[in-house]
């Protein structure tokens, strides 16, 4: 009976979820049943599948020595997109834009850059000098990309 009642409460957990996401699909804020993923967004999820379950199979992580998957790095990184994401949302709210526009790819990259950034100056020793040089490239780039959307932003 407890069987039972569970699978009946799983079934009603996944129509809950349903009808959320078909509301915010009626909202423009996701594409849930009249978007079709392309084979990238696919093939990309595969690969992700992919390393979660074979982690040792990553010979790029390695070479280009990044921190090891058991750290918080790449937890606290997505924290700080996340965070990006959420200005930009509310950026685009504030202006009334149907999409996150330049404003929130600014907030984004700088956010996830800002992280990236954090660990390496709060806590070098753990990074792998070839992983903190990586790093630090990276987030010069993202940092200057930002920058380069901000003057463009100003000449608009």
């Amino acid at each position: 009976m407890e069987l039972f009642l569970a699978v009946l409460a799983l079934i009603g957990l996944l129509y809950v979820l349903h009808r959320v996401a078909l509301w915010a699909e009626g909202r423009g804020w996701v594409y849930y049943l009249n978007s079709k993923p392309s084979s990238s967004t696919l093939g990309n999820a595969f690969l992700e599948i992919q390393s979660m379950i074979e982690p040792e199979k990553r010979p790029l992580v390695e070479a280009l020595g990044l921190p090891a998957v058991r750290l918080a790095f790449f937890p606290n990184v997505l924290g700080g997109v996340l965070i990006g994401i959420g200005i930009a949302l509310l950026l685009a709210r504030r202006s009334g834009a149907t999409g996150l526009g330049l404003d929130g790819a600014i907030a984004i990259n700088l956010c996830g850059a800002g992280v990236v950034v954090g660990w390496l100056l709060v806590s070098p020793d753990v990074i792998p000098t070839r992983g903190r040089w990586t790093l630090w490239t990276v987030a010069a780039v993202v940092i200057g990309i930002g920058i380069v959307e901000l003057r463009h932003r100003k000449t608009e």
